[in-house]
């Protein structure tokens, strides 16, 4: 690495933020109603997430849970 190269390196900060933005998640609940559930998230790199949402499922049962990931119009999305 030349001295151009190692002074212009992009290094990401400590600390900053990996994504940042709003799921917007949505499921059938244990009533068969429609739920739909918003969070605002941010994590840093290498951050273990928590769960957003626990659903009581039985065995051999299926159910469908949508993901939307909603961006501010100036945002860039993430890179996963």
């Amino acid at each position: 690495m030349n001295s151009l190269t190692r002074d212009c390196a992009f290094k990401i900060p400590r600390g900053s933020a990996f994504f940042r933005g709003t799921l917007k998640l949505g499921y059938i609940d244990e009533t068969g109603k429609a739920q739909k559930r918003y969070f605002h998230l941010v994590q840093r790199r290498g951050q273990r997430g928590k769960p957003l949402l626990t659903i009581p499922i039985a065995p051999q049962q299926q159910t469908s849970v949508s993901v939307e990931f909603l961006y501010p119009p100036d945002s860039t999305p993430p890179k996963f």
